[in-house]
């Protein structure tokens, strides 16, 4: 099943494809470009019944609907930014993801680990605040639904591990095109050293029992533009305008990088105190040199 000559709405394609591709019987890995957990196919092919155009409405109106239901009066700077309208325009399953893991508690939670870019630091920090806060009830739901999203379509299709690790592109090649710092290991080459930096942030963020998951979403080693979408219940006209000026830095292996200056802004409108403080002593330091 090869992709279609156009640009736009590209993975829209690819996962139309594979959703049709279980609806048939056949490995959706037979699909040119779906790289994505078995699950999520199974998962498309309960509303890939229309044909693609009406199909490709349907997925952008709906995720227009969750983004005002998780954001509700402030949804109109998530739905002018960047994140979304190219997540939108290429095709980006974050919303559907996202929004059910933040309204849903521990039922929610496991679709993240359909996209582990994401939840490989969002599940852990999660489940350690339900954790400290003794919180049990989630976890168990969390393990229920992890359970079932995980063992029901191994038990169908065994094998489906081993034909996704298969088609997934290799670290370095995601490194390459990461929106965030770990994407500098295009100009450096340092590809292990910005993984370390990533596990050492996640950790220092969990046990400190930190929910912010957009600061430690600018060291993961395989996010994209479109997964900033994570910080869309934190997004003001700030973040909007500055998700639009990186789009002159490049969405390539030399530009992607600098995309991780979204979450650092999100986090310093969250505490600007500490900002203020950092900016007044480094005023304070600069002027005892000058003396």
């Amino acid at each position: 099943m090869p992709l279609p000559p156009l640009h736009l709405f590209r993975d829209w394609y690819i996962f139309f494809q594979a959703g049709k591709a279980i609806q048939e019987g056949i490995s959706p890995y037979l699909v040119e470009g779906f790289i994505n957990p078995i699950q999520t196919a199974y998962l498309l092919s309960f509303t890939t019944f229309f044909p693609f155009t009406v199909w490709v409405a349907i997925m952008c109106g709906a995720a227009f609907i969750l983004i005002i239901v998780l954001n509700k009066k402030k949804s109109h700077w998530t739905l002018l930014s960047l994140p979304f309208i190219f997540g939108l325009s290429m095709g980006s399953l974050d919303v559907f993801f996202w929004v059910p893991a933040r309204l849903l508690g521990g039922w929610g939670l496991p679709l993240l680990t359909l996209k582990p870019q994401i939840g490989v630091y969002v599940i852990p920090l999660q489940l350690g605040i339900w954790l400290r806060n003794r919180n049990f009830k989630e976890i168990r739901h969390f393990a229920i639904g992890f359970g079932l999203l995980w063992g029901i379509p191994t038990l169908v299709q065994p094998k489906w591990v081993v034909e996704w690790l298969r088609a997934l592109p290799g670290l370095d090649e995601r490194m390459h095109w990461a929106a965030s710092l770990a994407g500098f290991s295009a100009l450096t080459g340092g590809e292990l050293f910005y993984i370390l930096i990533f596990i050492a942030i996640t950790m220092i963020l969990l046990f400190r029992g930190s929910n912010n998951f957009y600061l430690a979403a600018s060291f993961s080693p395989s996010i994209w533009p479109s997964d900033w979408i994570i910080a869309s219940e934190f997004i003001s006209w700030r973040f909007t305008i500055l998700s639009w000026i990186l789009v002159f830095t490049g969405l390539s292996q030399n530009g992607a990088q600098f995309y991780f200056l979204l979450g650092f802004l999100v986090w310093a409108e969250q505490h600007p105190e500490r900002l203020r403080n950092w900016l007044a002593k480094a005023r304070n330091l600069f002027r005892l040199k000058r003396v």
